[in-house]
């Protein structure tokens, strides 16, 4: 059968990459120069839909989105970040952890 989660995952992973591709090739006429497209697994959180078994809370969920927004010049636009590692990357094939 087919896995619903992780095809709805690999969806959004080439999501990213067409609005990034969009943006930068834009840049200057409809987005500012420089504006990214970064798609962010927070990871499985103590929420409605998470339950009261995930292993993360909330707030440590908030804190990965302001990790990547703090390291947002190392990371390249059309990445999915997940850990606080880039795990999928742009057709350029550029993958690596921001220090």
């Amino acid at each position: 059968p087919i896995d619903v989660y992780y095809t709805s995952k690999v969806a959004l992973e080439h999501l990213t990459r067409i609005v990034a591709a969009s943006m930068a090739e834009q840049a200057g006429r409809r987005y500012e120069p420089g504006l990214k497209c970064i798609a962010l697994d927070p990871g499985w959180l103590r929420t409605r839909l998470g339950g009261q078994g995930a292993p993360l809370s909330v707030e440590q969920g908030a804190a990965e989105v302001v990790w990547v927004l703090e390291h947002s010049d190392a990371i390249p636009s059309g990445a999915v970040v997940s850990g606080r590692q880039v795990v999928s990357t742009d057709e350029a094939g550029r993958s690596s952890k921001p220090d």
